[in-house]
Protein backbone atom coordinates (compact mmCIF):
# COMPACT_ATOMS: atom_id res chain seq x y z
CA UNK A 1 0.00 0.00 0.00
CA UNK A 2 1.13 3.48 -0.89
CA UNK A 3 1.15 6.94 1.21
CA UNK A 4 1.07 10.33 1.29
CA UNK A 5 2.94 13.47 2.84
CA UNK A 6 0.79 16.60 3.90
CA UNK A 7 2.82 19.76 3.30
CA UNK A 8 3.11 22.11 6.32
CA UNK A 9 0.82 23.99 3.73
CA UNK A 10 -1.61 21.52 3.76
CA UNK A 11 -1.84 21.01 7.04
CA UNK A 12 -2.93 24.04 7.52
CA UNK A 13 -5.76 23.92 4.60
CA UNK A 14 -6.61 20.65 6.99
CA UNK A 15 -6.62 22.63 10.34
CA UNK A 16 -8.74 25.53 8.89
CA UNK A 17 -11.38 23.80 7.09
CA UNK A 18 -11.82 21.57 10.42
CA UNK A 19 -11.83 24.79 12.57
CA UNK A 20 -14.83 26.82 10.02
CA UNK A 21 -16.75 23.45 10.22
CA UNK A 22 -16.88 22.63 14.05
CA UNK A 23 -17.77 26.60 14.40
CA UNK A 24 -20.35 26.23 11.68
CA UNK A 25 -21.52 22.82 11.93
CA UNK A 26 -20.23 21.23 14.79
CA UNK A 27 -17.88 18.82 15.81
CA UNK A 28 -19.27 15.55 14.35
CA UNK A 29 -19.61 17.19 11.04
CA UNK A 30 -15.95 18.90 11.27
CA UNK A 31 -14.48 14.82 11.96
CA UNK A 32 -16.33 13.34 9.18
CA UNK A 33 -15.43 15.57 6.50
CA UNK A 34 -11.37 15.51 8.27
CA UNK A 35 -11.90 11.33 7.93
CA UNK A 36 -13.43 11.92 3.72
CA UNK A 37 -10.30 13.83 3.10
CA UNK A 38 -8.33 11.28 4.79
CA UNK A 39 -9.48 8.71 2.97
CA UNK A 40 -9.63 10.44 -0.19
CA UNK A 41 -5.62 10.77 0.22
CA UNK A 42 -5.27 7.16 0.64
CA UNK A 43 -7.08 6.65 -2.39
CA UNK A 44 -5.42 8.90 -4.56
CA UNK A 45 -1.65 7.06 -2.96
CA UNK A 46 -3.40 3.51 -4.05
CA UNK A 47 -4.77 5.02 -7.30
CA UNK A 48 -2.40 7.52 -8.39
CA UNK A 49 -3.97 8.10 -11.72
CA UNK A 50 -6.66 10.12 -10.17
CA UNK A 51 -7.53 13.49 -10.72
CA UNK A 52 -5.96 16.23 -13.86
CA UNK A 53 -3.28 18.40 -14.19
CA UNK A 54 -5.20 22.36 -14.77
CA UNK A 55 -2.10 23.84 -16.58
CA UNK A 56 -4.34 26.95 -16.54
CA UNK A 57 -3.73 27.40 -13.07
CA UNK A 58 -0.23 25.89 -12.70
CA UNK A 59 3.00 24.85 -14.80
CA UNK A 60 4.57 22.15 -11.74
CA UNK A 61 3.25 18.69 -12.18
CA UNK A 62 0.24 19.01 -9.78
CA UNK A 63 -3.17 16.79 -10.23
CA UNK A 64 -6.39 18.26 -9.15
CA UNK A 65 -8.90 16.44 -7.39
CA UNK A 66 -12.20 16.82 -6.60
CA UNK A 67 -13.65 15.67 -3.44
CA UNK A 68 -16.96 18.02 -3.13
CA UNK A 69 -16.53 20.91 -2.13
CA UNK A 70 -13.10 20.45 -2.08
CA UNK A 71 -9.94 20.27 -4.52
CA UNK A 72 -7.20 18.01 -3.29
CA UNK A 73 -3.97 19.60 -4.90
CA UNK A 74 -1.45 17.16 -5.14
CA UNK A 75 2.11 15.90 -6.20
CA UNK A 76 1.54 12.07 -8.02
CA UNK A 77 4.67 11.52 -9.87
CA UNK A 78 6.66 10.26 -6.57
CA UNK A 79 6.25 8.12 -3.61
CA UNK A 80 5.27 8.87 -1.22
CA UNK A 81 2.37 11.27 -2.77
CA UNK A 82 3.06 14.48 -1.44
CA UNK A 83 -0.66 16.51 -0.84
CA UNK A 84 0.45 20.33 -1.66
CA UNK A 85 -3.10 21.58 -0.85
CA UNK A 86 -7.12 21.74 0.37
CA UNK A 87 -8.89 24.12 -1.06
CA UNK A 88 -12.17 25.06 -0.81
CA UNK A 89 -13.96 24.82 -4.79
CA UNK A 90 -15.50 28.42 -3.82
CA UNK A 91 -12.34 30.07 -3.45
CA UNK A 92 -10.01 31.57 -6.43
CA UNK A 93 -8.02 28.91 -6.53
CA UNK A 94 -5.93 30.09 -9.39
CA UNK A 95 -4.89 33.30 -7.24
CA UNK A 96 -4.42 30.91 -4.02
CA UNK A 97 -1.96 29.10 -5.61
CA UNK A 98 -0.21 32.18 -6.61
CA UNK A 99 -0.24 33.19 -3.62
CA UNK A 100 1.28 30.12 -2.80
CA UNK A 101 3.78 29.65 -5.34
CA UNK A 102 6.75 31.53 -3.62
CA UNK A 103 6.68 29.79 -1.01
CA UNK A 104 4.99 25.75 -1.58
CA UNK A 105 4.13 25.44 -5.17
Amino acid sequence: MSSFVLTPVAVEDLREIASWLAEQAGEAVAERVENGLFASFQRLADTPGLGHRRSDLTKRPLVFFTINPYLIVYQRDISPIIIHAILHGARDVKRTLLGRASTTL
